[in-house]
C-alpha cells in the first residue's frame, strides 16, 4: 500500500487526467469549488446529495484540472484558482450550480464557488451564483400553473358571490 502523503506517479497523474478530460468533455456545465477545512463527513454528504441529483463532485489537483479544462477551448478566461479545488459537473446545465449552492451557504468559509463553465464559456463567481438561483423546470412549471390558475379562481369566486347575492 502506498503511503498517504506520497506524491502521485506520472502514470497515476495520466489516469487522473484522462478521467478529468472525460468529465469535462461530457459535462454541460462545470462549477469550480474551492475548499479549506472541509471535513470528510461534509465531503461525503456533499457527494451523496449531489449524486441523487445526477451531479458529480471530483476533487482534483489544480494543474491537472487546468490541463483538462484548457483542452476544451472554452471562451473567455479561466478563473484564478488558488485554493484546493473540486469540480462539480452535470449534463443538466443548471444542476451543478443549483445543487452545490446550498452547501456553499451552509458551509460558509469552508467551501466556495471559484467560477465555472456554462454555455461553453467561462463564468465568474457572480454569474455562477446567479445561475444557481434559477429555479428548476418543475418549479417554474408549478409557478406558471399557479399564475394561470389564480385569475380563473378569482373569477369563479366573484361569480359565486354574485350568485349568492341574487339568491337572497
Amino acid at each position: 500500500m502506498k503511503p498517504l502523503f506520497m506524491s502521485l506517479t506520472r502514470k497515476e497523474k495520466g489516469e487522473i487526467l484522462e478521467k478529468l478530460k472525460k468529465v469535462v468533455k461530457e459535462a454541460s456545465s462545470l462549477v469550480f469549488v474551492g475548499f479549506k477545512g472541509l471535513t470528510v463527513a461534509d465531503a461525503t454528504n456533499i457527494r451523496r446529495t449531489l449524486k441523487k441529483s445526477d451531479v458529480g463532485f471530483v476533487v482534483t489537483k489544480k494543474t491537472l484540472a487546468k490541463i483538462a479544462i484548457q483542452e476544451e477551448k472554452y471562451e473567455g478566461e479561466l478563473p484564478d484558482i488558488k485554493a484546493e479545488m473540486a469540480m462539480v459537473y452535470s449534463k443538466d446545465e443548471l444542476a451543478s450550480s443549483r445543487e452545490i449552492f446550498p452547501f456553499v451557504k451552509k458551509l460558509e468559509g469552508r467551501i466556495s464557488i471559484l467560477g465555472g463553465v456554462f454555455g461553453n464559456k467561462f463564468q465568474t463567481v457572480k454569474e455562477i451564483e446567479g445561475l444557481a438561483l434559477i429555479p428548476s423546470l418543475e418549479v417554474l412549471r408549478g409557478q406558471l400553473a399557479f399564475l394561470l390558475n389564480s385569475p380563473m379562481q378569482r373569477l369563479v369566486i366573484a361569480f359565486s358571490e354574485v350568485s349568492k347575492n341574487k339568491q337572497v
